[in-house]
């Protein structure tokens, strides 16, 4: 539920930005990428945890990521560095720039960074289901809506 609420104040706060700042398209929607502010942003937002918890059905660790299970004992036992934290985040929010610049791609939507970045974000604590199943949210993505609509669109995706 933390996460729903991070994520969905995060979108809220970029697209606030977005609609107050002249928009700067992309030249090359597929070439997007996490700008640095919203990487801080998340990071800050998630929290550095240097051991794996549970969280649903994973392990979550660092700046809330999936702990590759692979590395579950030796992070349980010894912990993640914070560099090590932000390249497994990096990492995690790259395929979330690759989900989304292939649906940017897919629709030829033109977005801001402040948009393309409130995607990442809500793709990165929600996954990437959205982009690919007809809903409210995908839909409002796609017709450019802002505002409340798009709030509303976004806050269908409060629970767990």
């Amino acid at each position: 539920m933390k996460k729903r609420l991070i994520c969905f104040l995060l979108a809220a706060i970029m697209l606030a930005g977005a609609l107050f700042i002249a928009p700067v398209h992309a030249q090359a929607a597929s070439a997007m990428e996490s700008s640095d502010e919203m990487i801080e942003i998340v990071k800050k937002l998630e929290g550095f945890r240097k051991y794996p918890y549970k969280d649903y059905t994973q392990y979550t660790v660092g700046y809330g990521t999936e702990c590759p299970p692979e590395d579950l004992e030796r992070l349980l036992e010894e912990g993640i560095t914070e560099e090590e934290a932000l390249e497994l985040l990096k990492k995690h929010l790259d395929i979330a720039e690759g989900a989304v610049n292939k649906f940017i791609d897919r629709y030829s939507l033109k977005l801001t960074q402040g948009q393309f970045d409130c995607l990442i974000s809500f793709s990165f604590n929600c996954g990437t289901g959205w982009l690919s199943s007809a809903g409210t949210l995908r839909s409002a993505v796609i017709e450019g809506k802002t505002g409340n609509d798009f709030l509303y669109a976004i806050g269908l995706w409060c629970r767990a």
